[in-house]
């Protein structure tokens, strides 16, 4: 992946990689209205979420255990 960003706020990054991984892209509270640029070459959707400073989450629905 290649991305080549300057100015843009860290909610939209994280919803652009978002559509992009398995797993569900956070943006930290704090930073929601943060503006990021990157400059990244053959790097993959992991590494420029890595840079961005944002976090993931597992989109699977949590295990569920039977009391039977």
């Amino acid at each position: 992946m290649a991305i080549n960003i300057d100015g843009v706020e860290l909610a939209r990054l994280a919803a652009f990689l978002d559509e992009r991984c398995e797993a569900d892209v956070v943006v930290p509270e704090e930073r929601e209205g943060e503006k990021v640029s990157l400059r990244m070459r053959d790097s993959t959707v992991a590494n420029v979420i890595e840079a961005a400073g944002l976090t993931i989450r597992d989109s699977e629905p949590p295990a569920t255990t039977s009391a039977y």
